[in-house]
């Protein structure tokens, strides 16, 4: 497992909070990506606020910046 930070929403339309995370290694056929900054966009709050449905509680945030 690896530990890093995650905005984290827990309730529909809730605040994100920044919270320490554990993700299992990469499965086959998947890869590792560094990233230094994410964002997050519409698309991420109309998934938090359920509009469109998706578990809870969720890490949300696909727009990102890949680090060396």
């Amino acid at each position: 497992m690896t530990k890093t930070q995650a905005a984290v929403t827990r309730q529909p339309g809730g605040a994100f909070s920044v919270e320490t995370i554990e993700v299992e290694p990469p499965r086959f056929g998947e890869v590792r990506v560094r990233i230094v900054g994410v964002g997050l966009c519409h698309t991420d709050l109309i998934f938090r606020d359920q509009i469109a449905p998706f578990t809870l509680p969720g890490v949300l945030g696909h727009e990102g910046a890949r680090g060396n």
